[in-house]
C-alpha cells in the first residue's frame, strides 16, 4: 500500500484524507454531476494518456488493499479515482470509480445523491467493457 500511495503522490495525486476533510471536493463532484448529461457521460472519450490510465489502475489496486488495512480512506481513494474519470476519460476500470464513489456516498448518508448516482449510470456500467472484478464489485453494490 505504501508503494502505490507513494507512486501516487510522485505523479502529483492529492494525499489520501478522511472524508470529513473531503467535504468540498465532494460537493464540488455532485455539483459536476448535476450540470452533465447523461449523454455526456455515456459518451465520455476513452483515456488515452498513459499516466491517467496507470492512476486509475493505481487507485483501483489500492481500493482493495484500503478495505482490509483503512477503510477510511476509500471515500478520498474513490472520489480522486472517480476525478480521474471525470477529468480524463474512461478505462476499463473506471465503472469501479463510480461503484466505490456511490458507495461512499451511501456510507455518509447521501442517499439522494448515492440514488441519482446509481440511476443515471446505470446503463453506462452494464454497457461498459470491464474486468469480472468489477462487474462483481458493481454487481454487489
Amino acid at each position: 500500500m505504501e508503494a502505490t500511495v507513494r507512486i501516487l503522490d510522485e505523479i502529483g495525486e492529492p494525499a489520501l484524507q478522511p472524508l470529513g476533510e473531503l467535504s468540498n471536493a465532494m460537493q464540488t463532484m455532485d455539483e459536476l454531476f448535476k450540470i452533465t448529461a447523461d449523454e455526456v457521460i455515456y459518451n465520455m472519450e476513452q483515456c488515452t494518456k498513459k499516466r491517467h490510465v496507470v492512476c486509475q489502475k493505481l487507485y483501483a489496486n489500492l481500493l482493495i488493499v484500503l478495505v482490509f488495512v483503512e477503510p477510511e480512506l476509500m471515500g478520498a481513494a474513490s472520489l480522486y479515482m472517480l476525478t480521474n474519470v471525470m477529468s480524463f476519460g474512461l478505462t476499463p476500470i473506471s465503472p469501479l470509480a463510480f461503484a466505490c464513489y456511490g458507495g461512499t456516498l451511501v456510507a455518509i448518508e447521501q442517499f439522494d445523491s448515492a440514488c441519482r448516482l446509481g440511476k443515471r449510470l446505470h446503463l453506462y456500467v452494464f454497457c461498459a467493457v470491464t474486468s469480472s472484478l468489477t462487474a462483481i464489485f458493481i454487481t454487489a453494490w
